[in-house]
């Protein structure tokens, strides 16, 4: 959908009469071009997600695409905080500051201080804590949307393993990670399981219950990395699918969300082969004692 500025000066001048409440006749050149932005990315959220609507062969004008897009901006809102809800309902921390400051703290500002008006695009929030893998390149409530979806798949993830059982494997990354840790929860826990499937000695035999590296050595000592990621995104699929005590999950998480994370899992593998230093990879030089890992 290409339409000319001429076509979207009348939507953003409509804008700022509702921004100054018609109170005055002139906006700053600043809140000009943020009211644009407004009017551009309500636009583009019809172009993303309400093609349905549009009749083929019929192109409704710009005010119409406004209209239509300022709608869908106003239910993905509604529908993220549904979510947001969902989330904090069953919400465990697992100890980690970033992780809690971020969810707890940080999003209910999102919530509070959106404006799907004038500033759809604004997201307010830095979003400290990261994502499997990476927080989605958007921007807006588009942002905070896909960043909660990602945060409730991972949860389905890690709240199949007892609380300290997750502990655990993050206390062996760094024993002071619930003030210091910085990056995702997920990644570990999801690594450990990989490690464990991995390490079975045929493809029928039942997960060990810990990574053994020198299996995984033995595995992959002569493979490329195209040959280790392979393996390693099939073992994702097959960790999705596990549960607590090692039985097939009836709610399985997307496996094609958590397998963007195995070629650098699979880059860590290769590393720790060619250097000696698997065990590593996986935590086994960490003391055992402790409730016992997923």
């Amino acid at each position: 959908m290409n339409y000319q500025i001429e076509q979207l000066l009348p939507l953003a001048a409509e804008l700022a009469d509702r921004y100054t409440s018609k109170e005055s006749s002139s906006v700053t050149y600043e809140t000009a071009g943020a009211l644009m932005e407004a009017v551009l990315y309500c636009m583009k959220e019809c172009g993303n997600e309400g093609n349905a609507v549009i009749s083929p062969g019929h192109m409704p004008g710009a005010r119409e695409i406004y209209r239509r897009g300022a709608g869908l901006v106003m239910e993905k809102a509604r529908r993220a905080r549904v979510l947001y809800d969902a989330i904090i309902r069953d919400f465990e921390d697992y100890g980690c500051m970033n992780y809690r400051d971020t969810i707890q703290k940080g999003m209910p500002e999102f919530f509070l201080h959106y404006d799907p008006v004038f500033a759809p695009g604004r997201h307010i929030l830095s979003l400290d804590y990261p994502l499997l893998c990476g927080n989605p390149p958007l921007c807006g409530v588009d942002l905070i949307f896909g960043y909660l979806k990602g945060i409730w798949t991972e949860m389905q993830f890690l709240n199949r393993f007892h609380p300290d059982a997750v502990r655990r494997i993050l206390s062996q990354i760094s024993p002071e990670y619930k003030e210091l840790y910085l990056d995702n929860l997920c990644s570990p826990v999801l690594l450990h399981v990989v490690g464990c499937v991995l390490s079975k000695q045929a493809p029928d035999d039942p997960v060990p219950v810990q990574p053994h590296p020198g299996r995984i050595r033995a595995r992959f000592s002569r493979a490329g990395m195209d040959g280790i990621t392979a393996c390693v995104t099939s073992a994702i699929h097959e960790a999705a699918r596990y549960g607590t005590a090692g039985h097939m999950a009836a709610d399985q998480p997307p496996a094609a969300y958590f397998e963007k994370a195995a070629p650098g899992y699979a880059a860590r593998i290769k590393n720790g082969i060619d250097n000696n230093c698997l065990d590593a990879v996986f935590f086994m030089d960490m003391p055992s004692s402790g409730p016992e890992a997923p």
